[in-house]
């Protein structure tokens, strides 16, 4: 909670120190349950992003994992603290090849029964538009994985799970909900 509130300066919040606290944020969960541990976690992320993007932004691996499951969560509102923070991100990192490459990596992360994550992330996000609570948020999320996966080295067209991926936001602007599809468009 005090990370997440107080302010440090270049002079104590060193990189090897930003990635020492990665690391240990990384690991939190396992000690601490509950969840106001990802909101807070959120909140440590968006306050060091604040105050040492460059190593932040390097250190993608210990984070990103993070952000893409609270995007998936269940609780509306860190859902959309969530959302914020991913806008932060690609706003201020731009097209980036570092969170281009660890969102690749982890979307290429095998599941059991030959299964990649990135077939995990579109089936939930599938399942969330089936509610009106959760569905508003789908075309955001969507939006906010393909701001991070932009680089501009690589064209997106040419990701493997390119054509899967369309396929969420096609469901979307096809769903029976109309507040859903007011929220695809905007």
């Amino acid at each position: 909670s005090i990370l997440s509130t107080q302010t440090f300066g270049p002079k104590i919040m060193t990189g090897a120190r930003v990635a020492r606290l990665l690391t240990v944020l990384q690991e939190v969960t396992k000690n601490i349950s509950g969840n106001a541990i990802v909101s807070h976690r959120l909140n440590i992320y968006q306050r060091l992003l604040g105050q040492a993007k460059t190593t932040f932004i390097s250190q993608a691996n210990l984070w990103i994992e993070h952000l893409i499951f609270a995007l998936l969560h269940h609780l509306k509102d860190t859902r959309s603290k969530a959302i914020a923070f991913g806008l932060q991100v690609a706003t201020e990192a731009g097209p980036n090849p570092t969170l281009s490459k660890h969102i690749q990596d982890l979307f290429d992360r095998p599941l059991e029964h030959g299964r990649k994550l990135v077939s995990e992330v579109r089936e939930r996000m599938t399942r969330m538009m089936a509610t009106v609570d959760s569905g508003e948020h789908v075309p955001q999320i969507w939006s906010v994985i393909i701001l991070l996966l932009r680089n501009k080295r690589w064209n997106l067209e040419k990701w493997d799970h390119f054509k899967e991926w369309v396929l969420v936001v096609q469901k979307c602007f096809n769903c029976s909900e109309p507040v859903i599809k007011a929220q695809a468009i905007v």
